[in-house]
């Protein structure tokens, strides 16, 4: 049995339930897979240390899902600081307001 490609996909998926803008997150088993990638890619190319992959991937859902919520992205978690502490960064991090908010602010993941 052949797996459909992500365009195949996204043409039977009901208009109602595609986002504005979808992402196939895992084009070779045909499901969206939520991942830490590893530590070449973390620490290569994002520039970041690879620590607490597990935590980091709870905390970005949770500020995902704030955003969706509508809220301010302020979170303060073991992984993911929003915004950055001033004495991080170059004291100019402010919690922003998201601009264009999904359909439904609770996005099953």
């Amino acid at each position: 049995m052949s797996r459909p490609t992500p365009a195949t996909a996204l043409r039977s998926t009901p208009r109602a339930t595609r986002g504005r803008n979808p992402h196939v997150l895992s084009a070779r088993s045909g499901a969206a897979i939520l991942g830490a990638s590893g530590p070449q890619v973390i620490e290569g190319f994002h520039g970041v240390p690879y620590a607490k992959p597990l935590s980091r991937i709870v905390d970005t859902i949770e500020v995902c899902r704030m955003v969706w919520r509508r809220e301010k992205a302020v979170y303060s978690g073991p992984a993911v600081t929003v915004p950055l502490p001033p004495e991080q960064g170059t004291r100019l991090a402010k919690a922003l307001n998201v601009m264009d908010y999904p359909a439904r602010p609770d996005i099953p993941i």
